[in-house]
């Protein structure tokens, strides 16, 4: 085992890079750890914004690129990128030869590198295991992350002890909270002029902003679902900023949907991001409306009221900005028309208790990462039932 612990980041999407940015830097500046990243799926294509120049821009060396994503838009596509994903990411460990990989949620880049790592008889390190959602396969990824993990770091205290009557080990499973509450003030702290000059046009006063992602294992209704959505907003008669769906199965029908929706002075689609613009974007809305796991963790920090609409969040843990609701219009229309529109809600969200943690999630990640014994015992995975 080397003095100094190597840990290898992988990373797949804008989103789950935005959470492991503080941890990143952490590591980076560890005198006992050495990072390693690697940028797979999103980060790799034009079509969503070509971000691994953004890791770059950043500050952070990649050392691998792993291509898994397909052209195609459907389910099977998915299947092939996780079997490519596999191969690529088996020999770029080979390569590396990290000590620790660390991955971050439930996509199928995470599954795909905790995968390749731990049958190359590597230590995996998983970050927001435990968490339930109803909708997509996200729910098989993440669970099946958990049981190919050796180092557990979750959010709260319920997913803890979902991970542990999963059969995981006690003493390799810390409750952290969640790493996107991390630096979240200052990442969210840009103002309507500076967002102007950035995005290139005049910010609305009020603005609803949309962040809309397919169900994978639904695919088919994906089109149909933001059509829903899409018209309960032309309903409110707000302005709209949208935000680019991931590229899950069903992904880039939302995104064709999206382009031809908001050819009009009132709204504006925006494929990609930088974490600090769109956390100010989700700050200065009269609210967040869709179905990212964001409006739930970030949101109830930034008491934003969010309407989340139908079931790829059904059962995470959150706030009482939440306003969950039915893919259906009129319900839909209700729930923005209060969002936006009601001052005791609002009012009642100054008082939110956030239960993802207290913004210190990365620095509890990284002494944990620096001291944890990497032996014999760790590698053997005694699984307890």
């Amino acid at each position: 085992m080397n003095e100094v612990r190597s840990v290898c980041i992988v990373t797949g999407t804008r989103a789950e890079y935005g959470l492991l940015v503080p941890i990143m830097r952490r590591v980076q500046t560890s005198p006992k750890l050495r990072l390693q990243v690697v940028a797979t799926g999103m980060h790799l294509a034009a079509e969503f914004g070509h971000t691994v120049d953004l890791i770059r821009q950043d500050g952070f060396p990649v050392d691998a690129e792993v291509d898994m994503l397909f052209s195609s838009d459907d389910v099977p596509a998915m299947a092939k990128g996780v079997g490519v994903g596999i191969y690529g990411m088996a020999q770029i460990f080979e390569i590396l030869d990290p000590d620790i990989v660390l991955v971050l949620g439930d996509r199928v880049e995470a599954f795909a590198a905790a995968t390749a790592a731990s049958l190359s008889g590597r230590i995996v390190g998983h970050i927001h295991g435990g968490e339930r959602t109803a909708g997509g396969l996200d729910e098989y990824m993440r669970h099946a992350v958990t049981k190919l993990a050796h180092l557990h770091f979750t959010a709260t205290e319920a997913s803890r002890e979902r991970v542990l009557r999963l059969g995981e080990r006690p003493e390799y499973v810390w409750t952290v909270g969640a790493p996107g509450l991390d630096d979240l003030e200052s990442s969210a702290s840009l103002g309507r002029k500076d967002l102007t000059d950035y995005l290139g046009f005049p910010l609305p006063d009020p603005y609803v902003l949309l962040v809309h992602h397919p169900i994978s294992t639904f695919p088919e209704r994906a089109v149909e679902e933001l059509r829903t959505v899409l018209a309960a907003l032309d309903r409110v008669g707000l302005p709209v900023v949208a935000l680019g769906p991931n590229s899950d199965a069903g992904g880039r029908a939302l995104a064709e949907e999206l382009r031809r929706w908001s050819l009009t002075d009132a709204h504006h689609l925006l494929v990609s991001l930088p974490r600090n613009v769109f956390l100010s974007l989700m700050r200065h809305a009269a609210s967040l409306v869709g179905n990212t796991s964001s409006g739930i963790i970030e949101g109830a920090s930034l008491r934003v009221p969010y309407v989340l609409v139908g079931d790829r969040q059904h059962g995470r843990e959150r706030t009482s900005n939440v306003l969950e609701t039915a893919c259906e219009v009129s319900a839909i229309e209700r729930a923005l028309r209060r969002a936006v529109g009601d001052p005791a809600f609002r009012e009642s969200l100054n008082h939110l208790r956030n239960p993802y943690g207290d913004g210190h999630a990365a620095e509890r990640i990284v002494e944990t990462l620096e001291r944890v014994p990497l032996g014999p015992e760790l590698r053997r995975k005694v699984i307890t039932y």
